[in-house]
């Protein structure tokens, strides 16, 4: 780190220090003790005499000639009753603090599929700054995933709200906090964000493959958007549509045409998606809209399934989760990559009103 940098950051930080929030006991605390030393000088006398050449200031102590004494005697329990406020204050807010701290919760979900985080697990990598009691809601299914039986993995996952709420048990909603985090199957994703919906504010945190440790979506917006095309070419009538979201890799367009055949696409692509480029929170929420505004106006095109081609990180593909209404959109279908298969989407998850359901649609032998 050159010296310039190194500057800039201590620049950052002092300005950060000053311009922080000051708890309001502390500020009574700090002005209590300072008129109360005040007055303790004994008073103090200033006087003024000119010159002809220039103003000057001269100024003395007194302990016989300063302030009177009653006027020192009030500064002096004036400062102390300002101290003892704010320290009342501080006190209070402690104690409010420590209450509130103990009846809160935060229900950690970590979604253990393709990749082994034992030993740096979701529950042991939340932050300090968010208190309440840990809760872990482990979801681990690498045992069922791998062995092809997609169908148990799914029974895991579409019980995770019963799950928060066990945990949760007689707490408001209020003193509630969900972190989830995964490494699995798309679809599973998908799926998991749908169960989700309704658990209010959800933190999400993903795994970062390169330094092995989870990472919350804490970097700043850097305002790229999808590209929508091919709504305004869907032909009238079409009742299924592929939705292709190319967020971390580009979709396969040729598998698509392989698995789907003349079912017309509609693609939401970035303009050069990369892996390990979606760590901010507000660009996941921006792509997210642009995503819940393509279901819709596939819906009020009289469209009644859509099927998902997704290539997303885990966090976005939760959160895309999240914002599909399966009450008031059209059925879903996310679908499962595997480039080594002919079709290479062999199975999908799909998602209806009130049920959710396995589908496979490989020619292949795929354990399901």
């Amino acid at each position: 780190m050159s010296w310039n940098s190194k500057l800039q950051d201590w620049v950052s930080l002092l300005v950060h220090w000053v311009i922080r929030r000051r708890h309001p006991g502390r500020i009574m605390l700090g002005s209590g003790v300072a008129l109360a030393a005040t007055s303790l000088t004994g008073g103090w006398t200033l006087g003024v005499r000119g010159s002809a050449g220039a103003l000057h200031l001269a100024g003395f102590a007194s302990t016989n000639d300063g302030l009177p004494e009653t006027l020192l005697i009030v500064v002096l329990f004036s400062g102390l009753s300002l101290a003892l406020a704010g320290v009342g204050l501080m006190l209070f807010d402690w104690r409010s603090s420590r209450k509130a701290a103990e009846r809160a919760a935060i229900v950690v979900v970590e979604l253990r599929g393709l990749v082994d985080t034992s030993d740096s697990s979701l529950l042991n990598s939340v932050p300090r700054g968010l208190t309440g009691q840990r809760l872990d809601a482990l979801i681990d299914v690498r045992e069922l995933a791998t062995a092809g039986a997609i169908r148990h993995a799914m029974q895991k996952i579409v019980a995770v709200p019963d799950l928060i709420r066990r945990l949760r048990g007689s707490r408001p909603r209020s003193d509630m906090k969900v972190v989830v985090g995964g490494v699995l199957q798309v679809p599973l994703l998908f799926l998991a964000g749908v169960m989700l919906d309704d658990e209010g504010r959800v933190l999400p945190f993903d795994w970062d493959r390169v330094t092995e440790v989870w990472k919350s979506l804490d970097e700043p917006d850097d305002g790229e958007r999808f590209e929508l095309s091919g709504m305004d070419e869907l032909p009238n009538g079409s009742h299924h549509v592929v939705l292709a979201v190319s967020a971390s890799y580009l979709t396969d367009v040729s598998a698509i045409k392989d698995t789907f055949g003349e079912v017309p696409v509609v693609s939401l692509s970035l303009a050069n998606p990369l892996p390990g480029s979606l760590w901010s929170g507000a660009k996941q929420d921006a792509l997210a809209a642009q995503f819940t505004a393509a279901v819709a106006t596939l819906g009020n095109k009289g469209v009644r399934r859509v099927s998902l081609v997704l290539a997303a990180s885990s966090t976005l593909s939760l959160r895309l989760g999240r914002a599909y209404d399966r009450r008031n959109m059209p059925e879903i279908a996310c679908y499962q990559y595997e480039r080594k298969l002919r079709p290479a989407y062999p199975w999908s998850v799909l998602i209806g009103p009130s049920d959710v359901e396995l589908v496979k649609t490989s020619s292949e032998e795929v354990a399901c």
